[in-house]
């Protein structure tokens, strides 16, 4: 039981210092908008990464990305990336 209080403690201070980004996307309407950002974006770079697509409609999705460890998000190269496959970060 000691053991399994400590990995958890030191799991929570390992997540707790990983950046967090939540961005909308526009121009995504279906789930191939979805499958392609997540190609492109996703990979062994993030700890986490979630493509959604929110509103079909409005052409709106949602990138949801979270750090390995201390390691930045880096905006610049998401939005590139991002827009080089035609969407905009709203």
């Amino acid at each position: 039981m000691k053991n399994l209080v400590m990995i958890m403690i030191s799991a929570f201070a390992v997540s707790a210092m990983a950046e967090s980004k939540t961005m909308t996307i526009t121009g995504m309407h279906c789930a191939d908008c979805v499958q392609t950002l997540k190609e492109k974006v996703c990979n062994d770079t993030y700890e986490k990464c979630e493509v959604k697509l929110t509103n079909a409609k409005k052409e709106l999705g949602e990138l949801k990305l979270v750090s390995k460890g201390k390691e930045k998000i880096d905006m610049k190269k998401v939005a590139k990336i991002v827009e080089d496959e035609g969407y905009k970060i709203k």
